[in-house]
């Protein structure tokens, strides 16, 4: 893989839709443009979380853009 960014458009984005909220994934093995990292933009509603789940062979992105979160 080279190091060039590969930007996708909105409309190619997988969305993952769940009782808690929605995964929009932009970035991860499966779409080809990293093997070191996966990147989304997770919308939680308030008072809900998502599944405990663990990231072994990537590394994760955590952005806060409104209120406050407890990650273990």
């Amino acid at each position: 893989m080279s190091d060039a960014i590969i930007i996708t458009p909105a409309c190619q984005n997988e969305t993952l839709t769940a009782e808690w909220g929605r995964l929009v994934w932009y970035v991860g093995r499966k779409y080809g443009n990293s093997t070191e990292m996966t990147l989304g933009h997770c919308y939680l509603k308030p008072g809900q979380s998502n599944p405990e789940h663990q990231h072994p062979t990537c590394e994760e992105v955590l952005l806060v853009e409104k209120g406050t979160i407890l990650h273990t």
